[in-house]
């Protein structure tokens, strides 16, 4: 064989080898397995970040998109712990209107959300999402992977909550809560900030700030009113308070707005990361360290 021939096997090596890794991910990507968790109705709906897989563990340097128009909206998840915990059955309460914000339903629309902090002439515009309701099935037969683009929304207490996605996708797409989360987590350096900056900020910064959510072709606003992160250590202990979450807030954190929240007000929930000179907690992965919690309510 000659040596010219010789060359090119190995790059045809090569490039057979690299295309079996990419048609191998993508095939992962679009066929991916679920996970199947037991159903119980002995126990209160729990965070499902505890109990989904997890995608994506890379630092990402996104920029949350700015404009300076009103309102101008445009349009990982988490660690799979060795036991899964079990999901209730549940029913929503009836004698308040379900999944509504200001009147307007949540479901089965194409949704933008943007926020305008009180402190930065720019506004924070999230990836377009969908909300689904929760059902014992949600978080095992596919309908909140990643891919998907959805949101799920739960009642407790006449309260609508959401669980949104935060970091980034397989291919480093920002999720829905990603352009929120970097704004809170990261200074104008863009380093992490630590537990005080983060804290300080949220008050001069985020609460008060005006919210837009567009759900198809009925636009809502709103306005932060309360806000909260859950460190690491305690991830574990707000996971059980999903059908409780609002007392359980208003008496862990008292302060942070929640008890002036309403019902029919909206209850945004999304992970966090390790902030500078905190203690992580092994059992979870980067994106999956801490818990943001943010309450809204209707505004004009």
């Amino acid at each position: 064989m000659t040596k010219v021939s010789k060359k090119l096997l190995g790059y045809l090596s090569i490039t057979t080898g690299l295309l079996t890794v990419i048609l191998g991910l993508i095939v992962f990507q679009l066929y991916k397995p679920h996970f199947v968790f037991p159903v119980s109705t002995n126990v209160p709906v729990e965070d499902p970040f505890l109990i989904a897989p997890r995608v994506s563990t890379e630092t990402n340097s996104f920029v949350a998109e700015t404009s300076e128009e009103e309102p101008l909206l445009s349009g990982q998840t988490d660690h799979l712990q060795e036991s899964a915990r079990p999901i209730p059955s549940y029913t929503p309460t009836p004698t308040l209107p379900w999944m509504e914000f200001k009147g307007i339903s949540l479901l089965d629309s194409p949704t933008n959300m943007s926020f305008k902090p009180i402190c930065e002439d720019f506004q924070i515009n999230l990836p377009q999402f969908q909300i689904i309701p929760w059902t014992p099935e949600v978080f095992s037969n596919g309908d909140f992977d990643i891919d998907r683009n959805t949101v799920v929304a739960w009642e407790h207490l006449g309260y609508t909550g959401l669980w949104i996605h935060s970091g980034t996708d397989w291919w480093g797409r920002p999720l829905a809560a990603f352009p929120l989360q970097v704004f809170l987590e990261i200074n104008e350096n863009g380093n992490m900030r630590t537990l005080d900056e983060f804290e300080q900020f949220a008050i001069n910064c985020f609460i008060g700030s005006q919210v837009n959510i567009q759900l198809g072709e009925q636009l809502v606003k709103g306005k932060v009113t309360a806000f909260a992160r859950v460190a690491p250590d305690d991830v574990e202990e707000v996971s059980t308070h999903t059908m409780d979450l609002v007392p359980y807030l208003n008496e862990k954190y008292p302060n942070r707005g929640f008890d002036l929240l309403n019902p029919q007000d909206l209850v945004l929930y999304f992970c966090g990361r390790q902030l500078n000179s905190e203690d992580s907690n092994p059992d979870y992965d980067y994106y999956t360290q801490a818990r943001i919690i943010i309450g809204i309510e209707p505004w004009n």
